[in-house]
C-alpha cells in the first residue's frame, strides 16, 4: 500500500481497492483486514480470486477443461461466500482464470482502482497491510 509523507492517506478519487485472495488458511485474516482497511477510508473493495490456467492447448481437452474450471469456479465462489459471511464482508468478487498478476491488474484497470493489495504484502509488511 502506498504511504505518504504527511502521515495521512491521500484523498482517493475513486476509492476502489482490489485485493487478491486465495482459499487458504490465511484468507479469512486477509479478508478481515482488507475489509476493515477499505471501510476505514470508505473505499469499495473487490476481491479477486484467480484459478490458474493449466495451459492445455489440445482441442480435445478444451471441453473437459472448461467443465473442470467451471466446477472449480463454483467451489471457489461458495468458499469466498463463506469467508465473507464469517468475516462480515460484502466485497464484490471477481473470479478469473489465468495468471494471478494479469487477472488482478486487469480487474484494477477495469475498476480504475486506487490500490491493489496482494497476500504477498502481508508477508513483506506484517502489521501494515496483510492483504
Amino acid at each position: 500500500m502506498r504511504r505518504h509523507s504527511e502521515g495521512s492517506p491521500r484523498q482517493l478519487e475513486h476509492r476502489e481497492w482490489v485485493c487478491a485472495i486465495g482459499l487458504n488458511a490465511d484468507s479469512k485474516r486477509v479478508l478481515r483486514f482488507a475489509g476493515q482497511a477499505a471501510k476505514d477510508v470508505q473505499a469499495n473493495l473487490t476481491l479477486v480470486h484467480v484459478i490458474l490456467a493449466s495451459g492445455a492447448d489440445l482441442l480435445v481437452q478444451l471441453d473437459l477443461e472448461e467443465r473442470l474450471q467451471s466446477g472449480i469456479r463454483e467451489a471457489a465462489s461458495r468458499r469466498i461466500e463463506e469467508l465473507q459471511s464469517t468475516a462480515g464482508s460484502r466485497a464484490r468478487v471477481s473470479i478469473g482464470i489465468g495468471a494471478i498478476k494479469d487477472m488482478v491488474t486487469e480487474e484494477a484497470r477495469r475498476l480504475r482502482a486506487d490500490e491493489r493489495l496482494s497476500p504477498e504484502q502481508s508477508v513483506a509488511a506484517r502489521g501494515s497491510i496483510p492483504c
